[in-house]
């Protein structure tokens, strides 16, 4: 929650930025003994109500970001045996906008690219030969691409984020 007051207090804005739901789909390729990369595609929801006013009326503004995502991450294997998989992994994700709309207007133009990098830490359970559940703790730094928009990710740099999901690996 952001709030900004003028001066002299006849006016003020306040920004409400929900925390992002992103899902996805993922692929890990061993590369080497105990290495692998993790990339897929992934959608991100990101909703902001933003308000301004007066002491006498205000404005409600509603804001809805839509973006696809390439994430690419590199996983060291800890521990392995035959039903689990306990690993290590650092790496990024870009963020490309693609659409956008409020409540005031049905097109948001210039939608920015937003970058971000991330440490995990993860658990993944072999169900069959190549899908894999997966737990993924981590932490996460948000490079947002623009501020023309302001979200979640500029009122939060860094954050804790909790992944889980569904893997095939080949």
């Amino acid at each position: 929650l952001s709030t900004y007051n003028s001066s002299d207090g006849t006016t003020y804005h306040e920004e409400t930025h929900h925390r992002p739901i992103t899902i996805g789909l993922q692929v890990g390729i061993p590369v080497a003994d105990k290495w692998s990369v993790v990339t897929g595609l992934t959608y991100t929801y990101l909703h902001s109500d933003i308000t301004n006013g007066t002491r006498f009326s205000h404005t409600l503004t509603d804001q809805k970001l839509h973006f696809v995502g390439i994430p690419l991450q590199m996983n060291y294997q800890l521990y392995n045996n035959h039903y689990c998989n306990i690993y290590l992994g650092t790496g990024g994700r870009i963020d490309f906008g693609v659409s956008g709309k409020t409540n005031h207007e049905d097109h948001l133009s210039h939608l920015p690219v937003n970058y971000s990098l991330k440490a995990a830490a993860g658990v993944q359970v072999n169900l069959f030969k190549s899908l894999n559940i997966y737990a993924e703790p981590s932490v996460q730094y948000n490079i947002p691409g623009s501020t023309r928009y302001k979200t979640y990710y500029t009122e939060h740099k860094t954050m804790l984020d909790l992944q889980f999901g569904i893997r095939f690996t080949p």
